[in-house]
């Protein structure tokens, strides 16, 4: 008896058994925090595509060409291209994305300042139900989400020919 309990075999075994979940965790950690680093550039980079789109498009109305983009137009503008560039591990397209455009005035023209604002709330695929599961509570913690949000504010060009 003295000879199996002075024994060491399977101690990596158990060893490898303590320290895998915690290395998973630290894993899919990381994945999820880059993930939210991400899709914050994307919505900074959406903010500022929606504020150039609503700023450009207008021109001076003695050599107009072309019409101030609608406020539909703008959310369609930046809406697709957070849905190109998202990354999001539950659906193709993420749906709790909002986007506020710019109050556009029909009778003033180049120097109008257009503010677009995106708030998404991201929902953490493994570490908010991980947290649940682990403290048997049964639902996922308040700080399981998050609310990633930019905004970027561009004076209208005054396109003179």
């Amino acid at each position: 008896m003295r000879k199996i309990l002075k024994s060491n075999r399977g101690v990596a075994a158990v060893e490898m058994a303590l320290v895998t979940p915690l290395l998973l965790v630290l894993l899919f950690g990381i994945i999820e925090f880059g993930a939210v680093l991400y899709n914050k550039a994307v919505i900074t980079n959406a903010s500022r595509e929606g504020a150039r789109f609503a700023a450009g498009f207008y021109t001076n109305p003695a050599n107009a060409t072309s019409q101030r983009p609608t406020c539909d137009q703008i959310i369609n503008y930046v809406t697709s291209y957070v849905h190109k560039h998202f990354l999001n591990f539950k659906s193709p397209n993420p749906q709790a994305i909002t986007v506020s455009c710019p109050s556009l005035p029909t009778n003033e023209y180049a120097g109008h300042i257009d503010t677009v604002r995106i708030k998404y709330t991201y929902d953490f695929l493994v570490l908010g139900p991980l947290v649940a599961l682990a403290t048997r509570s049964g639902s996922t913690p308040a700080w399981s989400t998050l609310t990633l949000s930019s905004q970027t504010t561009m004076r209208d060009e005054n396109q003179e020919s």
